[in-house]
């Protein structure tokens, strides 16, 4: 019998300036592009497993429904839990106020060493027969 430890997270993302390009006047809601990266690796980072949770700024209503919409529009609702604008536990926050944008390198890091992500993570433990 081989034992395998899976990490799974819960990962907290924000909106504007993580999932979209940087907003170019600050504090105004904007429609600025998807972030090219976050389109070729969330895919790749729900195939791992983890939950995924759109945390954002957004305090209105229309403009969290404007996030979602942007979402749909690329299929790419589907990959998240939930999007609120309500602070959630989460073991990891991806927010580009508290780190460089680099979807590529989070991926990487989430496959090969999930547990240099966070110190709090759901561990379960898959039999391999």
């Amino acid at each position: 019998m081989i034992v395998a430890i899976i990490v799974y997270m819960t990962i907290a993302i924000d909106f504007d300036g993580t999932i979209t390009e940087e907003d170019k006047i600050k504090g105004v809601i904007q429609v600025e592009p998807i972030r090219k990266d976050f389109i070729e690796y969330l895919p790749k980072i729900a195939e791992l497993g983890h939950n995924l949770v759109i945390l954002t700024a957004r305090y209105k209503p229309e403009h969290i429904e404007n996030a979602k919409t942007r979402l749909e529009e690329i299929d790419y609702l589907k990959y998240f839990t939930d999007i609120t604008n309500k602070k959630v536990f989460a073991d990891f926050y991806f927010d580009d106020k508290s780190t460089i944008i680099n979807w590529k390198l989070l991926y990487e890091t989430l496959k090969e060493n999930p547990e240099h992500i966070a110190k709090s993570y759901t561990k379960k433990l898959l039999e391999v027969i």
